[in-house]
């Protein structure tokens, strides 16, 4: 049996954690001894964690570690080193920005035999260009202290890797998995969250994920407001929480659309409600490889995604891309003639079972095995 370490900074709900929830969940127990890393940002991150537990996943945590300033380096290498001297792993997978390469450098110097890392975005998190010129340093780290490396698609690992790397054998593209057989299209269940909504027959614009400047939902939020001056019966549906929840209802107060704006909070059925969406977009101003749009499409709806997203996540024929510089006008009139007045047909893509759970750990176990 082999011991596979996982890295993420932390266990909120997200597409990375949503990945390690799919791959520990169905690798094979009689094969692999999992555990995950965490650091502490101080927050209470239990619900999610406990889910781990359940499935038989050990939570290591680095107690008041937290990358805020230059200076935290120092602590976090010391625990880093002794966490290391401790316990030992034959495989460690690292799901992180640059930042977290000292990870890869003590699993290095304790001797262990295959380090991963694994880039899930194109971006940096802070408008700093200090630490921005530093998570440039650190990507030579990342290549001196890995072995091998992965990515959510090929925009992810050119960001974060050199092109040279991904030229080598030990480097691989594996999307992130999706319960294919639970996103399919339901009706009943897309009456039920219509009528508990009050949605009726109006044209319902979906958006998943968490209200932050990465997902830029307020350019959203008055895409629509030029959309309801033309089409009236259109609503936007926001899933999810975050930090920017109460700027962003604001910001449709301030534009006069309330009745067109429905958020539906953080919810864990998001099988279910997708079901009521007639089109799925996402404005972020980056992505790796959003999963959610994967999800969407799995349900047959038509995906409008900022040109910042790799291209890689267009699967059905009617998802488009468009630049966020052409303005919230010019997406409302191409949302009024690409899919209102083109109902959409409710059909998933037919390579979509490529992105399912059993094929994507499969994948995954033979990347460990090379």
């Amino acid at each position: 049996m082999r011991r596979i370490l996982f890295f993420v900074d932390r266990l909120l709900r997200g597409g990375i954690q949503s990945f390690l929830k799919v791959v520990c969940s169905n690798l094979p127990k009689d094969k692999f001894d999992i555990s995950i890393l965490v650091l502490d940002d101080g927050k209470d991150y239990s619900e999610l964690e406990k889910e781990f537990i359940d499935v038989g996943v050990k939570l290591y945590k680095l107690d008041g570690i937290w990358l805020t300033h230059f200076s935290d380096y120092k602590e976090y290498k010391n625990k880093l080193d002794n966490f290391f001297s401790l316990n030992q792993f034959d495989i460690v997978h690292i799901n992180s920005g640059p930042k977290n390469c000292v990870v890869a450098r003590y699993a290095k110097k304790h001797n262990v035999k295959k380090i991963i890392y694994h880039s899930h975005n194109t971006n940096y998190q802070t408008k700093n260009l200090l630490k921005k010129l530093y998570g440039n340093y650190l990507k030579f780290k990342v290549k001196k202290y890995c072995t091998h490396y992965l990515a959510c698609s090929y925009k992810a690992a050119e960001w974060l890797f050199f092109k040279k790397t991904l030229r080598s054998s030990n480097f691989e593209i594996i999307h992130n998995p999706i319960s294919v057989d639970d996103f399919a299209f339901n009706q009943n269940k897309r009456n039920v969250v219509r009528n508990e909504f009050g949605l009726g027959n109006d044209f319902v614009i979906g958006n998943i994920g968490r209200f932050s400047r990465q997902k830029n939902q307020s350019f959203l939020v008055e895409v629509v407001s030029e959309l309801s001056k033309i089409y009236p019966n259109v609503k936007l549906a926001f899933v999810g929480c975050g930090e920017l929840e109460q700027e962003l209802k604001k910001h449709t107060e301030e534009l006069h659309i309330m009745e067109n704006v429905v958020f539906f909070g953080f919810r864990k059925d998001v099988e279910t409600v997708i079901n009521s969406f007639d089109l799925f977009v996402l404005t972020s101003l980056y992505e790796g490889y959003p999963i959610v749009s994967i999800e969407a499409q799995a349900n047959g709806l038509p995906c409008l995604m900022s040109n910042t997203i790799t291209e890689e996540a267009l699967l059905k024929e009617n998802s488009n891309m468009l630049d966020l510089k052409s303005g919230p006008k010019n997406w409302a009139n191409f949302i009024l003639s690409n899919y209102i007045n083109k109902p959409n047909k409710r059909i998933p893509p037919e390579n979509i079972n490529e992105y399912g759970c059993d094929y994507i750990v499969n994948q995954l176990i033979e990347f460990y095995d090379r």
